[in-house]
């Protein structure tokens, strides 16, 4: 019935992690085109990603940007968050972020690089907040306002070295048109977890861009075959992450 939409679909990570969420989440947005309202997460992340990209486009200097952030928080994030505690710790760690933006390695080659590939015969598109130069190679960041644990490194994956990966395949995607555009792959993906201030660097792995693929190939399959799209409620998601909530026929059962 809606072969018609997924055949002219341009794939992305979101929209895969969307099915994988809540496959009625991807219906309701993708199938049918209801519009996702701003979430306080969504809306701090968009004002962090904005301030990054301003300051490696040299649009502001890196010690104005703490100045940016106090004086556009208040009209940019409006939407109510869980907690005051949520909201107060939110706002702080990225004031003391901004305040000491650290250097990132290498010189910039791209600033939320528009990238376009296919896997398979499936067209896809991304975009990748901070792709630099360094001596040893490519470098592609990622900035983060969840905190993610380093890798364990324990024989048995730990409930946040599955995190991880999951967060990975979206960067081992975009290595696939780096690789394209650049003859080479990235050494390192990194995610900046700019609220805690940190950094965590995975190497490229080969079986990583590999498993990356195949999840996307996967869910691909899996929505296209769908016949059903079950909700998957549930009450922080719902209420703080979806942004659906007024289209939603199962969001008053929470």
């Amino acid at each position: 019935m809606y072969s018609l939409i997924t055949s002219q679909m341009t794939w992305s990570f979101s929209r895969l992690s969307a099915f994988e969420s809540c496959p009625y989440r991807f219906f309701m947005k993708y199938m049918l085109g209801s519009e996702e309202t701003k979430e306080f997460f969504s809306q701090f992340g968009s004002l962090a990603h904005e301030i990054h990209q301003l300051v490696f486009e040299s649009a502001i200097k890196r010690d104005e940007a703490a100045q940016f952030y106090a004086c556009h928080f208040g009209e940019r994030v409006t939407a109510k968050a869980p907690s005051r505690q949520i909201f107060s710790t939110f706002f702080h760690d990225g004031l003391d972020y901004f305040r000491e933006m650290p250097e990132f390695d290498g010189s910039v080659r791209g600033v939320e690089k528009e990238l376009h590939f296919y896997i398979d015969d499936y067209p896809f598109v991304g975009y990748a907040d901070l792709l630099t130069q360094s001596e040893h190679g490519i470098l592609l960041f990622d900035h983060k306002s969840r905190l993610l644990l380093p890798r364990s490194n324990r024989k048995i994956k730990t409930v946040s070295d599955k995190e991880l990966d999951r967060y990975l395949r979206q960067l081992y995607l975009y290595c696939i048109p780096i690789k394209k555009e650049y003859g080479e792959y990235p050494r390192e993906l990194i995610f900046n977890c700019y609220r805690g201030r940190y950094m965590i660097r995975e190497p490229f792995s080969i079986e990583g861009l590999t498993e990356a693929k195949t999840w996307a190939k996967n869910m691909i399959q899996k929505i296209i075959s769908a016949t059903s799209w079950p909700p998957r409620p549930e009450y922080f998601k719902c209420n703080y992450l979806c942004g659906l909530e007024n289209d939603c026929s199962y969001f008053s059962y929470l």
